[in-house]
């Protein structure tokens, strides 16, 4: 389907630059007024809606336009435009936890609260839907972020530095503390969706937040519940033991999926990779795992490096499911001594690499970024109300002290969300369109 690349100087704003892609010719973004009932704002509103979140006049003095895909994205476009079919799930999700729980004001107070200068969650500018030749589409327009960690992962070899990963340990158990302050958990946390920052790349974000769950509305924790039908939902390396039960999304899980990232990143592998096709095996390995910490984390890397995220883990192990982290305890937990600097994304010299020898040549990082299992998705009339999120729910715990035994339906329904058919290519609308 032909893309329609706009670029767009605005002279108030100096070299200011909004370039956008949007799916044949013009596209009409649909909002609705309380007072007309009327629907028809054309994508130069939706522009000037952006540009308006600056204070700024918007007038653009050029406009240029290309159907070809492939053209090169400019260095100084500034925003991307991320779009679906509008009956699937994932960004109607995205889009509830962008509108619910990171409004910029929620997020400023929340930082100035915690004394933090950055906190890694993309800015979303606005969103809208569109129908072209019969075909309904939702779309959303966020900053243009850089290239994620998995590419700089396995540029390395499918390792980083140790005082690397524990930086970024830190700086993503930010990130969670304030989606899981405001209701929400990503469900979903891996290097593909680390993204560093297009003009600040000693920036990290954690995005993609199609299959985030509030797992905690108005206040109240959902229960926990075990659904064999829906068990393993995830990305097979990182799943939590409650997922792959079958149980809904919690804050437990998100720490417990980052500490096997965390893992994975230092020692450049994990016990479970042979298993990928086997997501049972995969279940009993991370079990055994846990039940053996910290030897079994220990014995993966060389002279003990891998001590702090045997803590962490162990940390975690001990959660209740509805049970609020000490997340200040987790950050001491990976906390490098001295001054934090930017990140070293570097290769790490052999003598710097957590895992002995004959693991490093036998189990080269094998990752199955495009084996994400996610359902098919269908928003209802009711789901699509920009009010209210639809009917999810579900929950349960993993925990020695917490198992249940009983295999209750639960209401809550992954999402299905297609990887790994590239960026940019009209046929995958799950994936970001073309760079604006």
């Amino acid at each position: 389907m032909p893309v329609v690349l706009a670029q767009c100087q605005y002279p108030d704003l100096g070299q200011y630059r909004l370039s956008v892609s949007f799916l044949v010719g013009v596209i009409v973004a649909q909002f609705q007024y309380p007072d007309s009932g009327q629907y028809c704002l054309s994508v130069t509103i939706l522009v000037g809606v952006i540009v308006a979140q600056c204070r700024q006049f918007w007038q653009p003095d050029s406009v240029q336009s290309s159907r070809d895909v492939n053209v090169p994205v400019r260095d100084d476009t500034d925003f991307v435009i991320k779009m679906e079919y509008h009956e699937n799930g994932p960004l109607f999700s995205e889009l509830k936890f962008y509108q619910r729980a990171a409004k910029p004001d929620t997020m400023n107070k929340w930082k100035k609260s915690k004394q933090l200068e950055f906190l890694g969650i993309p800015t979303y500018w606005g969103s809208g839907l569109t129908e072209s030749n019969g075909t309904r589409y939702r779309f959303m327009v966020i900053d243009r972020l850089g290239t994620d960690l998995q590419k700089v992962f396995m540029d390395n070899g499918g390792q980083v530095k140790k005082p690397t990963v524990l930086q970024l340990g830190v700086l993503m158990l930010d990130v969670l503390e304030y989606i899981h302050d405001n209701e929400y958990v990503h469900a979903d946390i891996k290097a593909a969706n680390l993204l560093l920052g297009h003009k600040d790349p000693s920036k990290v974000y954690l995005a993609d937040y199609g299959l985030s769950y509030r797992y905690c509305p108005n206040g109240e924790h959902k229960e926990y519940k075990e659904n064999p039908k829906i068990g393993h939902n995830g990305t097979t390396e990182y799943t939590s033991i409650d997922a792959h039960n079958g149980v809904a999304p919690s804050r437990r899980g998100d720490l417990e999926v980052f500490g096997y990232c965390l893992l994975h990143w230092q020692c450049g592998t994990l016990p479970w990779l042979s298993s990928l096709k086997n997501p049972a095996e995969v279940q009993e390995a991370k079990a055994k795992l846990m039940s053996n910490l910290p030897d079994s984390v220990l014995i993966m890397s060389t002279s003990g490096s891998s001590t702090e995220i045997a803590r962490y883990l162990s940390f975690v192990k001990n959660l209740g499911y509805n049970e609020k982290p000490d997340y200040q305890a987790l950050r001491k937990i990976l906390s490098v001594a001295g001054p934090q600097g930017p990140l070293d994304l570097s290769r790490p010299r052999p003598s710097e690499t957590a895992r002995p020898t004959a693991q490093r040549a036998s189990s080269q990082p094998k990752t199955t970024e495009k084996k994400t299992a996610r359902s098919k998705p269908v928003v209802t009339a009711e789901e699509d109300d920009e009010e209210e999120l639809g009917r999810s729910t579900p929950n349960k715990v993993w925990s020695k002290t917490k198992r249940e035994t009983h295999k209750q339906e639960a209401e809550w329904t992954p999402y299905h969300y297609r990887e790994g058919d590239g960026f940019g290519k009209s046929e995958d609308m799950g994936k970001w369109i073309k760079s604006g």
